[in-house]
Order: structure tokens, then sequence, then C-alpha cells
């Protein structure tokens, strides 16, 4: 199966933004890759197929999915303030060389998960009751986002008392 523009354009411009998110030395030299990335899906590709709004958000929705792909960090209230505020522009700032997108959403992240280990850690102090009747969807790869706080808190208030009944369960 020969590679496409499009799955070749989102791995090189992902390897740029996920390179891009750790930190580094030489930050000039990032700026470099994005910017020689972005040239060479535009020039280098037989396609010539510009970089544009649609690749653009592409990029965004793959950045989102290869940082949280179990949609449990992020809600859809971030999706979307993230959409509005790079879905149409980060094309531009790969061909500028302007990694601010990728270290703001890769923080972001971060912030979203070091906040959810505290609110796990304040969760397993609490009783859990396993008389409800809920349900857990273990794989949450193609599940939506979380609406909001509230929605991830209660979707992780499941998977906590999911892995303690197991483990309970291991133990007898």
């Amino acid at each position: 199966m020969k590679p496409t523009f499009r799955s070749l354009a989102l791995s090189a411009v992902l390897f740029a933004f996920a390179v891009s998110a750790q930190p580094i030395q030489a930050k000039s030299d990032a700026e470099q890759v994005a910017v020689s990335v972005g040239r060479l899906l535009e020039e280098g590709h037989y396609t010539h197929q510009p970089l544009n709004d649609e690749v653009s958000r592409k990029f965004l929705r793959t950045y989102l999915e290869l940082l949280d792909f179990s949609h449990l960090f992020f809600t859809q209230q971030d999706v979307d303030m993230l959409s509005a505020k790079y879905a149409t522009s980060l094309d531009d700032d790969v061909l500028l060389g302007n990694l601010k997108p990728a270290y703001e959403i890769y923080d972001l992240y971060t912030k979203h998960v070091d906040d959810r280990v505290a609110k796990i850690k304040a969760m397993l102090k609490e009783p859990v009751d396993f008389k409800n009747d809920g349900t857990i969807e273990l794989s949450r790869q193609k599940a939506s986002w979380p609406k909001d706080e509230a929605d991830s808190d209660g979707i992780w208030r499941g998977r906590i008392a999911s892995e303690l009944l197991q483990e309970h369960l291991t133990e007898h």
C-alpha cells in the first residue's frame, strides 16, 4: 500500500510537533525542523499539495489524539478552545517554525495529568460505592471527549471503582 500525501503529511508534522513538545536545548533547531518539514510536505511531495486550514485541523486533531488517545485528560471544552485558537493556524505555524502552539497544548495536557493525579489521590481517600449499576467504557479511543470537568470526574470515578473492584475480586 502506497503512503498517501495525507498520511505522510500527518506523520511528518506529528513528528515535528512531538519532538518540539519535549524540552530541548536548541529551540532554534526544533523550529528549523518544523519549517523544513512544512516545506518538504509542500514542495518535496509529488503532489505539491499546500498546507492549508483543512490540514491544520487534522494536525490539531491528530496531535490531541497522540497526547490523549484514551480521551481521559482533555475535555470537549478543551478541544473546542484549542480548535478555536489553533485549528486554522497550525499550518502557518509549521511553515514559520512557530512551535508555541505545540508547547502550549503539551503544557495544558501535562497540567491536566497533574490535576487528575491529585484528584485521584483524593478520590481514593473516599469510600467507593460498588452497589450502583454504572457501566465502564474500558477502551475509550473511539469515545467522545468528556464534555467538561464534571463529566471527566465521573468517568474517572467509574474507572477507579472498576479497578478497585477487580483488585478486591482477585484477592478473594
